[in-house]
């Protein structure tokens, strides 16, 4: 059961980010950076780059959350 929730929550999260916009989720990622929640803001930079993958100020913002959190890999 546990693995299908899993799978479940994966797939709906793929399909909820496709429909948004590289600037939506770039844009979600801002408010949650500002607001502190870095975690969030990681993963939204990283829905903007699956959408497109050449959108430069979202590997920059991504690359400053992670060098905040001293995560040099």
């Amino acid at each position: 059961m546990k693995r299908i929730l899993i799978l479940f929550l994966a797939f709906y999260s793929t399909v909820n980010c496709k429909s948004q916009t590289s600037d939506e989720c770039y844009s979600e990622g801002v408010t949650k950076s500002h607001t502190k929640n870095y975690r969030g803001a990681f993963d939204e930079y990283n829905k903007s780059i699956a959408i497109d993958p050449r959108f430069s100020q979202a590997y920059y913002n991504r690359g400053k959350l992670k060098y905040s959190k001293k995560d040099y890999r």
